[in-house]
Order: C-alpha cells, then structure tokens, then sequence
C-alpha cells in the first residue's frame, strides 16, 4: 500500500467521529461493524484524505445516519537512525557495585526523515533492571524507559548484559 519507505504518521482520523445506527433493539444489538466500500491505494508517498462509501445493513430494518465518513491518514517518508546509549542499572542493592558488559549499546530504529535531527540520546532512557536479572544465567534484559512516541520498530545492537559483582 505504501510506498518503499513511506509509513502512516499516527493513527488514521474520520469525520465524522461517528455515526447513528437506529432500529429496533434486538436489530441493532446484533450489528457490530458497518462495512464500507472497499477502496485500493498503491505507492502511497503523500497524506491521504479519502471519502469511503458506507455499505447499508442487510437488515433493513436498521438506517445509519451517514452514507460516506472521510478518512485523514498522515503520512511521512522515514529512515533509519542509530545511536548509542548508556545503560543504567536500577535496583542494584547498595552493598554492590556492577559492571556492566557492555556499558553501552546501539539501537536502531525508523524515524520520518522530518524528525530525524531532532532526535538525540537525550530523548531515550536505557536501562537494565537487577532484579529482573536471569539468575540461572546471570544476565539483565536491556529495556528502554523512555523513547519519543516518533520513533518505531526499535532494534537493540545487544539483547543481553552480562555483569560483574563488587561487594
């Protein structure tokens, strides 16, 4: 549907935010979609802004209040970035102290072209968690707390941190 590198930009907005369906109770109780006419779009680069035609129930019985809704889809072209972090550990019992194997990771991710530079280290919070470490193994799961709602399908460089205990 969209073009190579193209993505939707949030979630696709319609106006109306909704429609009436009216009938008799036990008819409309049963509805639970109404269809519309199923459109194709390929090599989608650009914003969209379609008007769908709304498919009348079977039922005849039941009216909607609309025959079209007007869907509005953002779209933005994206590319990929990577940046490297540092790892924080959290709760880590104040008699030790950790090293951690790596300090640092990379994560890659897709970002709009339009975003790209506004996107830094700053924005992200990696961390690894010592009490959800995998004791058999004695490795943490990197996780990341904090990241812009802008960025999609993130990749960690390294899925594991080993560690060394201090006492």
């Amino acid at each position: 549907m969209y073009k190579e590198g193209f993505k939707p930009l949030g979630a696709m907005q319609s106006q109306p935010d909704f429609i009436t369906i009216s009938g008799p109770a036990r008819s409309v109780d049963s509805l639970q979609y109404v269809e519309t006419i199923p459109i194709s779009m390929e090599h989608v680069e650009k914003d969209v802004r379609i008007v769908l035609t709304l498919k009348k129930p079977l039922n005849k019985e039941i009216t909607i209040s609309e025959e079209t809704i007007t869907a509005f889809q953002k779209v933005a072209e994206y590319t990929q970035k990577r940046i490297t972090l540092s790892v924080k550990p959290l709760n880590v019992p104040s008699n030790l102290r950790l090293k951690l194997i790596p300090e640092l990771i990379s994560i890659t991710f897709n970002v709009s072209i339009d975003d790209f530079k506004d996107i830094n280290e700053s924005d992200f919070e990696l961390v690894c968690d010592y009490n959800e470490r995998n004791k058999v193994e004695n490795f943490m799961t990197p996780q990341l707390r904090k990241q812009p709602q802008t960025i999609a399908d993130v990749e960690f460089e390294t899925k594991k941190i080993d560690f060394l205990i201090f006492k």
